[in-house]
């Protein structure tokens, strides 16, 4: 039951404690965990920035604990397969949203409704129970997608890994 399982969260194993015995098998608490990067393709192949390794390495945490973890990124290559396994416990889903070519993330926004809107029905009846975006136009695709009449006000958390104006000042 959903509701028992976000009142459960208050009691969720999080710690990074390796006495702690967090195999899938034995979790307590399994959580539907979302991640979303609308911004790049989530390709550790390439050569990713510091988000996309933060976001495979918490996922792949939150996974060894037994929660399930689905990491949704916008769609920039047509061949590549919707749904792709990082490890046991977490999957990539590929969102169509724009064309799917590589676009400049500065050039993104206008594709975050759209990302929304698919995030919204691949979600369907069944929402997750906790949504963490990362990159600010992620966060307003996931706060659209998570509080649609339908769903029931999905808790939504969010990471700024860099804020354009400290940025800015580093890059002179």
């Amino acid at each position: 039951d959903r509701a028992v399982r976000r009142k459960d969260l208050r009691h969720a194993d999080f710690s990074s404690d390796d006495s702690v015995d967090h195999s899938r098998s034995s979790s307590k608490y399994v959580l539907q965990v979302l991640f979303l990067l609308p911004a790049e393709s989530f390709d550790l192949n390439v050569d990713a920035g510091g988000q996309n390794v933060h976001v495979a390495a918490l996922s792949r945490a939150l996974a060894a604990r037994g929660h399930d973890v689905t990491v949704y990124t916008r769609r920039d290559d047509p061949d590549l397969a919707e749904r792709v396994p990082l490890c046991s416990g977490v999957e990539v889903v590929q969102v169509p949203a724009g064309p799917p070519t590589a676009v400049p993330k500065d050039d993104l926004l206008p594709y975050m409704g759209e990302f929304a809107d698919r995030l919204a029905e691949l979600w369907g009846d069944d929402p997750p129970d906790i949504v963490h975006s990362h990159f600010w136009m992620s966060g307003l695709a996931s706060l659209d997608a998570a509080h649609r009449p339908h769903m029931s006000r999905v808790p939504v958390v969010h990471t700024f890994h860099a804020l354009g104006v400290v940025k800015q000042g580093h890059q002179g």
